[in-house]
């Protein structure tokens, strides 16, 4: 069995938002994510081993967060898109899920269930974390996308680790 860690980044950012399952369409218009869709398909129909696609969001732990990279920047896009993130913790313990249950080939969505807006989650991180705060461009309507779990969760999968 092949499990393969993908990136939720296959699916496209737009201005409505749109929730997205495995099962959607995902991005053909941007080159990176034809090529990670390429490689899950690879593995998809390769009928000789059963493969897990598993789509991470942005990755997040104790000593890895993006808010360290965005503190005390200016002009950031995409204030109100929704964040799709997940702990380390949870990415690992989805992985060892994957391992035990067989039957879970196929595609499986890894994010946090809760997506405040980009904005909304960084000030408040960056000051709960004494950083400073990056701001925010409101110039250009924002783009971005929800990820649903909501499959994963089915199997009884549990986040026991909030992004917050």
């Amino acid at each position: 069995k092949v499990i393969f860690v993908s990136s939720t980044s296959v699916y496209e950012d737009k201005e409505n938002f749109p929730t997205y399952t495995e099962e959607s369409e995902t991005d053909n218009s941007n080159p990176r994510a034809v090529q990670m869709r390429n490689a899950e398909l690879l593995l998809l129909h390769n009928e000789k081993l059963p493969a897990t696609i598993l789509r991470f969001g942005g990755l997040i732990g104790n000593d890895r967060h993006p808010v360290n990279h965005l503190s005390g920047r200016k002009d950031i896009p995409n204030p109100e898109a929704p964040v799709n993130l997940v702990q380390r913790e949870d990415c690992i313990a989805a992985i060892l899920q994957m391992i035990q249950n067989e039957k879970n080939n196929g595609v499986w969505n890894v994010v946090f269930p809760e997506h405040p807006s980009k904005e909304e989650y960084y000030t408040g991180i960056a000051q709960n974390r004494n950083l400073t705060t990056p701001e925010f461009d409101h110039s250009n309507t924002s783009k971005g996308k929800i990820i649903s779990s909501e499959k994963l969760i089915k199997t009884g999968f549990k986040f026991n680790h909030s992004i917050n």
